[in-house]
């Protein structure tokens, strides 16, 4: 089975074995391998020495280990065939500091070799700017050479063979380049022109896997009985005894078919001509390859405004507005409005291609600072009506209901808690709004703490709150405010402990003010 950063299992036949003992089965091999190809008249310009291996190797986790390996495969390389390049693989460049991390244990160890390779997929490890700096980084100071070993991007958002991909329109990743063949091509000739004209000692590109196209059936169990008969797709069962965890449960299929630089019925795209292209040039005509996709948020009751135009990429890879046409009716937009929280994927139409917009039907919270993660009280007026021992904003996740903040409150002396801590509002639109907040604490004796809205300065309304348990929040909720937009509007919390002997203490947190629709 292959080797990535989490999969670096030795070899069955080698389970088991010392470190000295599997050095001399990787030298061995090694010989075998390349004695077999040099014997057979393969010209190999260069060998690998394993595969992404950050920190691991053949069932090695330690670098003490990992180099002996390292130094038996390149030794083993420069007996078979000296003129051929020694190259070491890594992945996430994006990972600071780790790359740097990786050729010092090399040097370290001095680890005979000639090319710090890495994986780099825009989707998953950073920037460009990036890759070339920390690539140049080891290229300047080791005097390596330096490549890209493997690349790739998606040529459509489609699933061509039954089995579910790890680049979609609906992935969590970073989109750099629409999911089109000239989006692939683009993204392919960007990693060349990074390592070719803005990284020192950069030799050259690797993209994989440009041939893994779906098998061809119609459905996803004809497929299945293909990829295990034949091997096709990532992994077969067979593979669950190398990786009983990955391989062992999602065999079958490929994720990546639809990074192939071939169509699912085997013919060329036009991507694949993107490496005589970066060498010979080419000049055709700008047109519009892809919509940008939209996303759009609303407050709960408000109409749904949506844009007359939207972005096109080129294939240049430049942006530029074009109008749309949505397939949406008034009378959907008018539902979206009063259908509560809820997210709506609508599509349209502008210079010829799909556009795809996202909307977010969110009850906003008009309120700032409302769990006090901002570190203090902006936003809010703190009225001490007592002398409580503390009265501040705490930072400890534990004691908090939503994120990291809260405000904190305790006392040793009875009848010493008493306090409002209250929000001004403005540019408030007129409407009808719903506003809560939360509260926990213990030890508080008789309470007297409620919710409450203030328009004009005179409390217009109330809800009555509980002190009761640690961790037991309870939530005062005021519904139905209606507000005119000329009023003053406050909202906030009054809270008076008695205190039960052993010291009044609570935490508040998570206020909202928001549109009731």
């Amino acid at each position: 089975f292959w080797a990535d950063p989490s999969k670096q299992m030795a070899p069955k036949a080698w389970e088991g074995m010392e470190i000295e003992e599997k050095t001399e089965a990787v030298y061995d091999y090694t010989i075998d391998c390349l004695t077999k190809l040099r014997d057979a008249g393969v010209d190999v310009g260069m060998v690998q020495l394993g595969n992404e291996t950050n920190g691991r190797l053949c069932g090695e986790k330690t670098w003490f280990n990992i180099q002996y390996l390292m130094q038996a495969g390149s030794r083993a390389v420069r007996e078979v065939y000296p003129e051929a390049l020694v190259a070491v693989h890594f992945a996430n460049p994006e990972s600071e500091g780790s790359y740097a991390a990786y050729a010092s244990k090399l040097a370290y160890y001095d680890v005979d070799y000639d090319v710090f390779a890495s994986s780099y997929y825009p989707f998953w490890h950073g920037t460009l700017d990036n890759l070339a700096a920390v690539l140049t980084d080891i290229a300047e100071t080791y005097g390596k050479k330096v490549m890209v070993m493997e690349t790739s991007y998606a040529y459509t958002p489609e699933d061509t063979d039954f089995f579910p991909n790890t680049i979609s329109d609906d992935s969590a990743v970073t989109k750099s380049y629409p999911y089109t063949v000239q989006g692939q091509a683009n993204s392919v000739r960007d990693v060349i022109d990074t390592i070719a004209n803005r990284t020192a000692n950069g030799i050259g590109v690797v993209y994989w896997e440009g041939t893994w196209i779906t098998v061809g059936g119609d459905s996803h169990e004809e497929n299945a009985a293909l990829w295990e008969t034949y091997g096709s797709g990532w992994a077969t069962s067979f593979a669950a005894a190398y990786d009983p965890d990955d391989a062992g449960r999602y065999y079958g299929g490929c994720a990546v078919d639809n990074q192939a630089m071939f169509a699912p019925d085997g013919t060329p795209l036009p991507s694949l001509q993107i490496f005589n292209l970066v060498r010979f040039g080419n000049e055709p005509a700008i047109v519009a390859d892809a919509i940008e996709d939209t996303a759009l948020s609303f407050d709960l009751g408000s109409a749904v405004v949506l844009p007359d135009t939207v972005n096109a990429v080129m294939s240049d890879g430049s942006t530029r507005p074009v109008p749309v046409v949505w397939d949406v009716t008034e009378a959907e937009l008018a539902a979206m409005r009063d259908g509560g929280v809820n997210v709506y994927a609508l599509s349209g139409t502008a210079d010829g291609l799909p556009a795809r917009c996202v909307v977010s039907m969110e009850a906003f919270n008009y309120l700032t600072n409302p769990g006090f993660e901002s570190g203090d009280l902006t936003g809010w007026q703190l009225n001490e009506l007592g002398s409580a021992d503390e009265l501040y904003v705490e930072d400890k996740v534990t004691d908090s209901l939503g994120g990291t903040w809260h405000m904190h409150f305790w006392s040793a002396a009875e009848n010493s808690v008493a306090f409002t801590l209250e929000q001004p509002v403005t540019g408030l639109p007129a409407g009808t709004y719903r506003y809560s907040i939360s509260i926990m604490g213990g030890d508080a004796g008789e309470t007297d703490v409620y919710a409450y809205v203030k328009l004009d300065g005179e409390i217009a309304a109330t809800a009555p709150m509980e002190i009761t348990a640690y961790g037991s929040w309870d939530t005062g909720v005021i519904d139905d405010i209606a507000y005119d937009g000329t009023q003053e509007i406050a909202v906030g919390i009054s809270v008076q402990c008695q205190g039960s002997g052993a010291g009044a203490w609570g935490k508040i947190d998570d206020a909202s003010l928001s549109s009731a629709g």
